[in-house]
């Protein structure tokens, strides 16, 4: 965990960038930003969970990986997994069906520990 402001050590945002190029909507579809998905019409709870704010933004990796910045909260969450390095049963791999490989309900229960 990070305040958000401590995992962003960009150059860009101290010009005030970071709003455009991290946070832009995309023009068909609000969940696309520039580079990060955002939660804004919170479409992307397997993403996001359900308490996180309109305003966060986020990245998934295909190995397993997740960031969550959610400035409302001052809250950074990166979780790291290999998911994607366990035996695959043809319809899915098998990391998948753990706890972790469901981003959105462990970013729901890190909100929820923390009373957000």
């Amino acid at each position: 965990f990070c305040q958000a402001e401590d995992g962003i050590r960009d150059p860009l945002w101290s010009r005030g960038l970071g709003d455009v190029y991290k946070r832009q909507p995309y023009d068909l579809d609000l969940t696309y930003g520039i580079g990060w998905r955002r939660q804004g019409n919170e479409e992307l709870r397997w993403h996001f969970g359900a308490y996180a704010s309109n305003e966060a933004i986020g990245h998934t990796g295909w190995t397993g990986t997740v960031t969550v910045i959610d400035p409302k909260y001052d809250l950074g969450i990166i979780l790291l997994t290999n998911k994607k390095h366990s035996n695959y049963t043809g319809e899915h791999f098998f990391g998948d069906t753990f706890q972790t490989g469901q981003f959105g309900s462990v970013m729901q229960l890190i909100l929820s520990l923390i009373h957000i």
